[in-house]
This record gives C-alpha cells, sequence and structure tokens, in this order.
C-alpha cells in the first residue's frame, strides 16, 4: 500500500482557448467555408450585416487609410487575417471581395471602377499579410443596381412627404429599374423622371454610398485535431 502523503496528484491540463470560435462569434465576417455562397448580383450587399464595407472616394480606385472609417476597418481586417493564419486550427480558404461604382455615368469607365477596387482591396491586404493570390475571389459588382433598388424601396418605407419627392414617384423610378433591361436607358429614363426631381432627390438620399463601396467575408476552414 503506497502511503496516501506520497501519492502525487496529475497535473491539471490546460486547455488552450479555441481563439478561432471566439475570433467568429465576435466578427461575422469570417465565415466557415461551408457556408460560402457565391456573389449574386441580383442580391443587394448592404443587407449582408456580416459584410465588411470600405470606401473610396468618388470616381477613384486607390483605397485611403484616411478616408471615412476605413482606417479601423483596414485594422480589422489585417489583425483578423494575421490571426488566422498564425493558428494552427484553422485556415483561410477564401476572401471574398466585391467592388461596386455608382450607377451615373458610362456603363465601361464604371465597370472599371468596380474591378479596380476590388483590386485595391485585395493588393492592400496582400502587403500587409502574405496570403497568395488562389485565395482571393474578386467580384466586380460594376454598376450597384441591385443597391440602388433596395435603397429606394427602404426609402419608400420610411418616406416623409416633405421630403421633395413622393411615394409614387419612387415608386415610379423603381418600376424604371426593374422593366428597363438596358443599364444606360435606365439612368437616362430616371434622370428625365418628374422633370428631374425625382433624380435629384435619388443622388442626394442613395448614390452617395453606391459611387463608394466595396464588400468583403473571409471564410475559413476548421483543421481536424
Amino acid at each position: 500500500v503506497i502511503p496516501v502523503d506520497t501519492i502525487k496528484p496529475e497535473p491539471i491540463p490546460v486547455v488552450k482557448p479555441d481563439i478561432i470560435k471566439q475570433l467568429m462569434a465576435e466578427n461575422p465576417v469570417l465565415c466557415d467555408i461551408s457556408d460560402y455562397r457565391p456573389y449574386d448580383p441580383t442580391k443587394p450587399m448592404r443587407r449582408d450585416s456580416a459584410a465588411l464595407l470600405v470606401h473610396f472616394e468618388l470616381d477613384k480606385y486607390d483605397l485611403k487609410r484616411d478616408f471615412r472609417q476605413n482606417a479601423a476597418t483596414l485594422d480589422r481586417v489585417i489583425s483578423l487575417t494575421r490571426q488566422i493564419v498564425a493558428d494552427s486550427t484553422a485556415e483561410v480558404r477564401l476572401i471574398q471581395i466585391i467592388g461596386f461604382a455608382s450607377i451615373e455615368g458610362r456603363i465601361r469607365h464604371n465597370e472599371m471602377l468596380g474591378e479596380q477596387r476590388a483590386i485595391a482591396l485585395k493588393r492592400y491586404i496582400q502587403n500587409a499579410v502574405e496570403v497568395p493570390d488562389s485565395m482571393f475571389e474578386l467580384n466586380n459588382g460594376g454598376e450597384a443596381w441591385a443597391e440602388v433598388r433596395d435603397q429606394i424601396a427602404e426609402l419608400i418605407e420610411k418616406h416623409d412627404e416633405k421630403s421633395g419627392t413622393t411615394v409614387a414617384e419612387l415608386k415610379r423610378a423603381i418600376s424604371i429599374i426593374d422593366n428597363e433591361p438596358a443599364a444606360d436607358h435606365r439612368e437616362q429614363r430616371l434622370r428625365v423622371l418628374n422633370g428631374g426631381r425625382t433624380w435629384n432627390y435619388i443622388k442626394e438620399h442613395v448614390l452617395a454610398d453606391q459611387r463608394i463601396s466595396g464588400y468583403m467575408r473571409i471564410y475559413l476552414e476548421r483543421k481536424k485535431p
């Protein structure tokens, strides 16, 4: 019989906290790769509260940290990516980026802006964290018609009759977006609607954000123990 006072207790194992699980709970922009969905241009990204948004100046595609809330957003993106890359329990599988431009002006120019804005965000991440091109999915959202339509519909729900336009005018704008297949004709019809009054309202209340948007989500995969 071994005397009780000579028995040494087994050390209590140190349980390593699940950092990735905690990061995912605190940062909805991090998604499991099983939840991946390709970009759907018919669905407004502004409804995706989990995605992160960066801003670009009007008609520009160089990404500036000191523009609006970009610094905080970009720092968060880099911090999350670094933590996942350094963790042995998970890996970044895909960084999905969508670049947008306003519906104003020439379509080809706006498509170029959307593409270059997505590229600019990708390059910013790669300058800070060593991640290969294959890890990125770049989507050119081009002219953000789905975003514009969604925001006009939201304005109808919250409409103030003293705002300078009417619900009927805004519904007519949505009808044009829904039924005019040619984007350039669609814009021109909106511009002349109600003598230009509805277009001026849309420019003031909708297009400011559509000129400058780029969205991102990060998909990762948990490694099996």
